[in-house]
């Protein structure tokens, strides 16, 4: 928990705000005193720069390659690459170019919308309803809910297991 009551949560962020700061930074500032980190010894990163960041130590494979590489070997400077996020509510893609000391630059600033897992699911269970009529399944859900559950369960390692298989 951030704070114990609204009068130490004032007290931490106005002993640690600097002028200038958001109400975040000094949120995130107090956070940092609170837990004991040092500055310049976290950083945050928006999710598309931490997983590009990740990337950089995976190892790849290849088809014409005898061993596999870090994806930093592979990615030759000024190379560009994409980086897609498929969440459970979004998806969102950004380009990001390497460069020659191993900075990343994004090229293409972070952009998708709401075509994630779940608006799959909601997809299904709309196709369902379609096919069966929206009364059925409400019945199923009603009367047979583990059944209900398992249907959905099982079409979420069907998913899951299309994307690993690919």
């Amino acid at each position: 928990m951030f704070c114990n009551n609204i009068s130490t949560a004032r007290r931490n962020i106005s002993q640690n705000a600097k002028v200038g700061d958001s109400l975040q930074e000094c949120i995130l500032n107090s956070s940092k005193w609170q837990a004991g980190i040092k500055s310049g010894q976290l950083s945050i990163a928006l999710e598309p720069e931490a997983a590009s960041i990740y990337c950089q130590h995976l190892k790849t494979d290849r088809q014409d390659a005898k061993e596999k590489n870090a994806f930093a070997q592979t990615i030759k400077a000024g190379m560009k690459y994409m980086v897609v996020d498929l969440g459970g509510g979004t998806a969102d893609i950004t380009v990001h170019q390497r460069y020659g000391d191993g900075s990343l630059k994004e090229v293409v600033p972070a952009s998708g919308g709401p075509w994630g897992g779940k608006s799959i699911d909601e997809a299904f269970h709309s196709f369902l309803k379609r096919i069966c009529g929206p009364k059925v399944m409400e019945e199923l859900r009603k009367t047979e809910l583990e059944d209900f559950i398992d249907l959905f369960r099982e079409f979420e390692t069907k998913k899951v297991n299309s994307c690993r298989s690919n």
